[in-house]
């Protein structure tokens, strides 16, 4: 299948840095919910395996707006106002990509911040929205074709306003999530499905929302960041949050955005349940959707992650044991910078320490001067907000230059 035609032309759009999404005959989403194609755009090489895994896949859609380059397109239900404007402006009607579709036409141009808007005589769409796109062919036996075929370089760049495109407003433009509505048919349940509908992708599975290669990384998070024993929920949530912020194809997602995890962490929560008090999928949403606006560094991405990595591999520092699992992490979090900074004090202010093990900052502080308390650690230079400089720290514990062994930190 990977020579059929819907896929050949999804892998070309998807190298033009276009975002694409499989469709159905009826040109709803064949994915469910499709959110997470507004922020993310899946790779060339992402692509055959994706579409060949959606079985009701039965053409190709793009996002339009910011993820596709600015891509917008002006779709005509009017076959006579498109041919009154190609009339007024000829050379544009001849150098803009153009669609046939059943009704009438779809002009395709690029320009950033162009929002999805109703005209009297179709649709303006932009961000929040997709068109579909050639070869389609939808099950009311049309066949999505260019008429004005696609440039070898870019799609040009015109604002549409600028270009008489968009005239005819209805009401003022949103770049709310719109789907694609190019062809009404009679039937109402016929219509495609608005991002309202979002609670139907709890149940959708993971490998329709991402391509393998994602998916694989995925699953592999959430086998490893399940909580070993009763307690450790938090923590490993705050884990797996820090662990798919480490997926390129996740790192982008805004807070705001969150909702597009939530397959993943339902998934993550169902198979952690045996280990968790709390039964309450709600909890844990929250948790980690609180979790996910806090976490500023990604895991492996620098030194402080790469000291907490090794501090959650580590047996915790026998003078923390009667600490908490999170107490005890950020013990051995602040043995592990000491370690990478040799004779030099540690730079770590508390509310980097509260966010690398999921506590608020207050927490963290409270947890630091204990640490000073038992004597472990010791204040060089207090951190100075007016400067950005954090605090500077020195790890004296006597465990320091013990060579590392494997344990169940935070386990």
């Amino acid at each position: 299948m990977t020579d059929s035609p819907i896929i050949v032309a999804a892998v070309e759009y998807a190298a033009r840095g276009w975002s694409v999404i499989p469709v159905k005959g009826d040109k709803r989403p064949a994915v469910g919910a499709w959110r997470s194609a507004q922020t993310i755009a899946a790779k060339a090489g992402e692509v055959p395996d994706w579409f060949e895994r959606v079985k009701s896949a039965a053409g190709v859609g793009i996002v339009l707006g910011a993820v596709s380059g600015g891509l917008w397109v002006r779709d005509f239900d009017d076959a006579g106002a498109y041919t009154r404007w190609a009339a007024e402006h000829p050379e544009m009607a001849m150098s803009l990509p153009t669609v046939r579709t059943r009704r009438g036409w779809h002009v395709y141009g690029r320009w950033k911040g162009i929002r999805t808007a109703t005209m009297t005589d179709g649709e303006l769409r932009g961000e929040g929205a997709y068109i579909v796109a050639p070869p389609t062919r939808a099950d009311t036996g049309t066949v999505y074709a260019w008429a004005v075929p696609l440039p070898t370089g870019d799609v040009p760049e015109v604002d549409p306003a600028a270009a008489g495109l968009a005239q005819g407003r209805k009401g003022k433009g949103c770049a709310t999530e719109r789907t694609e509505r190019t062809e009404r048919t009679e039937t109402p349940e016929r219509t495609e499905r608005t991002e309202d509908t979002e609670d139907t992708e709890d149940t959708e599975a993971i490998g329709e929302r991402w391509p393998a290669e994602t998916e694989r990384l995925i699953l592999d998070v959430v086998t490893r960041t399940l909580p070993p024993g009763i307690g450790r929920r938090n923590l490993h949530l705050f884990k797996l949050a820090r662990a798919l912020k480490a997926i390129p194809a996740l790192a982008a997602i805004a807070p705001d955005d969150v909702v597009i995890l939530k397959p993943i962490v339902r998934e993550w929560h169902r198979r952690a349940m045996p280990n968790m008090l709390s039964k309450d999928f709600g909890t844990t949403w929250g948790d980690f959707s609180h979790a996910w606006a806090r976490v500023k560094h990604a895991e492996g991405e620098d030194v402080l992650s790469a000291a907490l990595q090794a501090a959650e591999s580590s047996a915790p520092p026998e003078w923390a044991a009667e600490y908490a699992p999170q107490q005890r992490l950020l013990a051995s979090l602040c043995r592990e910078l000491q370690r990478k900074a040799g004779e030099a004090p540690f730079f770590l202010g508390c509310k980097t320490a509260g966010e690398s093990v999921g506590v608020d900052k207050g927490t963290a502080c409270r947890w630091f001067a204990a640490f000073v308390a038992d004597k472990a650690l010791v204040c060089v230079v207090k951190g100075n907000q007016t400067s950005g400089k954090a605090t500077r720290w020195r790890y004296v514990a006597k465990d320091l230059h013990e060579s590392k062994q494997p344990g169940t930190l935070g386990e």
